[in-house]
């Protein structure tokens, strides 16, 4: 079991038929502590150390030779998943917005 956030926990069921009928119930209760535990499935693999996050950055500086979809996608891909390049970035002056998805979008820093 691995605590996921403050309220959520995840955790591996032995067998499918076990998750199903807890998660079809509104609440059991955990006899150890007297808690009450709601029971779903989730689409994390058990495995995963966090969810992935969709988050906008700006590439700044970008050369004109280089001011095209397959090039910033190529650029982009240095610090994590392209989702989508915003389009309209590319043909005005200035930075380029790209659609990232990976972990910690928030804390990504750095120049190429």
């Amino acid at each position: 079991m691995r605590q996921i956030s403050d309220k959520e926990y995840l955790a591996v069921f032995p067998n499918k038929s076990i998750l199903d009928t807890f998660s079809k119930s509104n609440s059991i209760e955990l006899a150890l502590h007297s808690l009450k535990a709601k029971v779903s499935k989730s689409k994390l693999a058990p495995g995963a150390s966090a969810m992935l996050q969709n988050g906008w950055v700006k590439l700044f500086d970008v050369s004109d030779c280089a001011r095209n979809i397959e090039a910033v996608k190529l650029i982009a891909e240095l610090a994590r998943e392209v989702v989508v390049v915003d389009e309209l970035s590319l043909i005005r002056e200035g930075p380029i917005g790209v659609k990232l998805n990976g972990r910690c979008i928030e804390k990504l820093r750095g120049s190429v």
